[in-house]
């Protein structure tokens, strides 16, 4: 993950707060922002899932991979949104 991805998914992930954990796990990006390239080449990767919403619309989800990527030692993922995983 560059520095510029890891920005924007810290971003979708409502990262830096007060509490130290994700609030959410979305962005929407149009096809022509400067930050849809990065969010595509985190799809392609594995980071992020990308769904179409709309005519032109495009919304970024981060993958478990892609999130704690982006976190800082001392921050955790919002278990509503990153469900903890349970070895069978």
């Amino acid at each position: 993950m560059t520095p510029e991805q890891r920005a924007l998914a810290r971003r979708a992930l409502g990262l830096p707060n007060s509490l130290a954990r994700s609030s959410r796990n979305y962005t929407a990006v149009h096809p022509n922002a400067l930050a849809f390239a990065p969010w595509m080449e985190m799809v392609e990767a594995g980071l992020a899932t990308v769904e179409k919403v709309g005519l032109s619309g495009r919304v970024f989800l981060l993958t478990r991979a892609g999130a704690e990527a982006a976190l800082e030692p001392h921050e955790r993922l919002d278990p509503e949104d990153f469900p903890p995983i349970h070895a069978d």
